[in-house]
């Protein structure tokens, strides 16, 4: 995996987009504010326990993060992969339930909206984690 998925400059510069578009959405007019946080809200706890697994079994995602896309060792992609399986449970059900709510609620704003919420979310908190990690496979 490329280590810019953890670099907390692209991190910030990805949250910074996703909040700048957000804002250029609601300036025009699209009520956003509302699936603007409602996937910021959701979207938070996922990231927090997604980077609490990456803490607690940093030597796995070390490596990990250190392979070349190229050359990739299977057992370290399951591994990293084992440890995180919920996340897709959690996502394809919590954002679908939440994707229906808003797309039948057009006052809350646009799925457009609740995406930047959760892109301002995952790589804002990114960024603010990451330098320590970051650094030590950057060295490697």
């Amino acid at each position: 995996m490329p280590t810019f998925a953890i670099n907390p400059k692209f991190g910030f510069a990805v949250s910074l987009l996703a909040l700048a578009a957000f804002l250029w959405e609601i300036t025009y007019g699209n009520p956003g504010l509302t699936s603007f946080v409602l996937g910021y809200i959701f979207t938070l706890p996922l990231i927090i326990m997604i980077w609490r697994a990456m803490r607690k079994h940093w030597p796995i995602y070390k490596k990990f993060y250190s392979m070349s896309l190229h050359k990739r060792d299977m057992k370290t992609v399951i591994r990293s992969w084992k440890l995180t399986w919920w996340v897709l449970p959690y996502t394809l059900v919590v954002y679908s339930i939440l994707e229906i709510i808003i797309l039948q609620n057009p006052s809350l704003g646009s799925l457009l909206s609740f995406t930047y919420g959760t892109l301002f979310a995952t790589f804002a908190y990114t960024a603010l984690q990451s330098p320590k990690y970051y650094n030590q496979v950057k060295k490697k």
